[in-house]
């Protein structure tokens, strides 16, 4: 769920104990995966024969990038590490670690630490660079940042996991490379979930104020729906939205219209500039900034009541932005049905929801990159090489979600 809680950042390195490690693993194998909160019954691994000739090295560095399309990734990496006989730290959320001490403490012993999402925050790239460097452990990072609830399409990778890989080659030389293994993870139902969906899409349609045709197609009745709350949503905050006409433009091209409008009264509440030609999520990332600043300073509680109503539209415009547009209509399988219905859940209730059946995990293990071979270009010029990386990170685990994605013969894979 994209949510950010605003509060002082309290670093958590990772401090694995291979034998809470390994209780983990076994606890996330037989209850976790199969519980409620996942409902993975099967997880089908492919391409673990492309690590055979890294496994045999002594010493080998790994560094796992992978997809961010489900709340189950992580214990889908945890397993699949697991089956390729790997261990590694994991990169998470600041957040997930104030849900408890108790919760804090058994994922640092299980070799988590954590990262401040509303900046630069240098001490989560030590940390990195140390286990890689330093460590016998790998790392695992989730490069899109946040769960987007898309299974078969990547959003943007940010370059943070390229940027840390070659620091860290950079600390080693080109002698003892670190090999990045571009992973793509897939969640697919294997029941028929189709009456479950519409029960939930006519739930919202109610709490909306309308009513679900079970006569129209479904994609129909969710763009309708999802729209309604949208305006609801923006009008409840003062602002005005145009009716959209869909004829003329896009779904995204609507979605993008209302974060601007909302991005554009942000930035006049705050009295930001925002860079030229900066795009609206690089706009959005400097405002969530400046309200982590305020929300975090003890000596400005006077603005922190107004920093929340901004921290409220902020998120809104964020979830609005995170939309696709397209991503349902290009093939509105089962699968991506249930995602779509997810993530509006998700973004109207504020709350995590729980899969409505059965799934199968479908892992795909990518050509690994060694990132030794970038050494001298990213000591020439390394904001390019970053970016190259990234690219060829987020093409390889994209590669790998298409060819999931042409082979599940599952339900989930069926057209609505």
């Amino acid at each position: 769920m994209l949510e950010f809680a605003d509060a002082p950042h309290a670093f958590y390195a990772a401090k694995p104990n291979r034998w809470i490690q390994w209780l983990g693993r076994l606890v996330n194998r037989r209850f976790t995966l199969s519980g409620p909160n996942h409902r993975i019954v099967d997880v089908s691994l492919r391409g673990a024969e492309r690590l055979d000739g890294l496994r045999k090295q002594r010493g080998h560095r790994c560094f796992f990038v992978a997809n961010h399309g489900t709340h189950s990734d992580p214990q889908m990496m945890l397993e699949t590490q697991r089956r390729l006989g790997m261990w590694s730290c994991f990169m998470a959320a600041y957040d997930v670690f104030l849900r408890g001490r108790r919760q804090a403490w058994l994922m640092q012993r299980g070799g988590c630490f954590s990262v401040n999402r509303d900046g630069s925050d240098g001490k989560a790239m030590r940390e990195a660079i140390r286990i890689l460097t330093e460590t016998r452990h790998g790392l695992t990072v989730f490069p899109e940042g946040n769960v987007y609830l898309m299974n078969d399409r990547v959003t943007p990778f940010l370059d943070g996991a390229a940027f840390i890989g070659m620091k860290a080659q950079k600390v080693l030389g080109k002698e003892d490379p670190i090999h990045v293994i571009p992973v793509s993870l897939k969640a697919t139902h294997l029941t028929d979930t189709r009456d479950a969906l519409w029960q939930q899409l006519e739930g919202l349609a109610r709490d909306m104020g309308t009513e679900l045709d079970r006569e129209k197609p479904f994609v129909d009745e969710v763009k309708r729906i999802g729209l309604s709350a949208l305006e609801r949503s923006l009008q409840q905050r003062g602002y005005l939205p145009a009716t959209p006409d869909l004829e003329q433009g896009t779904v995204r091209d609507h979605l993008e219209d209302c974060a601007e409008m909302m991005v554009v009264r942000l930035e006049e509440k705050m009295a930001l500039r925002g860079k030229p030609r900066a795009g609206l999520g690089e706009r959005l990332a400097a405002i969530r900034v400046r309200i982590h600043k305020i929300r975090t300073d003890s000596e400005a509680k006077m603005d922190h009541a107004v920093a929340a109503t901004w921290a409220d539209e902020a998120m809104i415009a964020l979830r609005v932005l995170s939309y696709a547009g397209d991503y349902l209509e290009a093939s509105p399988t089962v699968d991506r049905c249930g995602e779509t219905v997810e993530k509006l859940l998700e973004d109207i209730y504020s709350e995590v929801q729980r899969p409505c059946g059965d799934r199968q995990a479908m892992v795909e293990i990518n050509e690994p990159i060694c990132l030794a071979d970038h050494l001298e270009a990213f000591q020439t010029s390394g904001r390019e090489t970053v970016r190259s990386l990234t690219s060829q990170f987020e093409a390889a685990v994209q590669g790998g979600l298409d060819r999931l994605a042409q082979t599940n013969t599952s339900v989930g894979s069926e057209r609505f």
